[in-house]
């Protein structure tokens, strides 16, 4: 009987030591996106309050913040080479 019960309570270890792994994945993930012949690189980070929305290439970093808590969207323009153009 104690053979089993030991046996038992090192099953459930082993099964919990198993399900550390899937708690370290990342949460983020990164593709290629083309819109009007243009590459842009898309990156998606998941938080427990926000989630973050990156499109970069080599002109423009633009970024949108859904926080979870305040149910807010933000914009943001980090940098832009094509708007700080001045024409005359």
């Amino acid at each position: 009987m104690k053979k089993r019960i030991f046996a038992f309570i090192m099953c459930v270890v082993l099964c919990m030591t198993l399900c550390i792994p899937a708690y370290a994945t990342e949460s983020s993930t990164t593709s290629i996106l083309n819109i009007g012949g243009v590459d842009y690189a898309y990156t998606r980070e998941k938080s427990a309050r926000e989630i973050t929305v990156t499109m970069e290439n080599e002109d423009v970093l633009l970024r949108a913040v859904y926080d979870k808590v305040e149910n807010t969207l933000s914009f943001y323009t980090i940098r832009s080479r094509i708007y700080s153009r001045r024409f005359y």
